[in-house]
């Protein structure tokens, strides 16, 4: 079970780390480059705090009895608590890349 489990993992961060390359590849069109490469480190930084946060949680579980539902909880919370503070950085962001004029006339 245990190795299972850690194959599961593995799996897991290996399709995350292929997104991430795909993601970057569009760097080699000039375009896309100076778009959106304020988004593409965006994406990035948010999936190494990803990453990092799973990291912690794990060591933390692993090692003591939690009560699963109240832990889960707890993540989610904090989770979005960190979702709204960074809300407006990335609306700042986005408002200056994207063009939000109205198409529907």
């Amino acid at each position: 079970m245990k190795l299972k489990f850690h194959k599961m993992q593995l799996i897991a961060g290996v399709v995350i780390l292929v997104a991430v390359f795909v993601n970057f590849m569009d760097l080699l069109e000039e375009d896309y480059r100076n778009n959106y490469i304020t988004y593409m480190f965006l994406f990035l930084g948010s999936s190494c705090i990803d990453v990092f946060s799973h990291a912690i949680k794990e060591s933390v579980v692993r090692n003591h009895p939690v009560v699963q539902p109240d832990f889960n909880f707890t993540v989610a919370l904090a989770q979005v608590v960190c979702g709204a503070i960074m809300m407006p950085l990335i609306l700042s962001i986005s408002m200056k890349y994207e063009s939000f004029e109205d198409t529907h006339m």
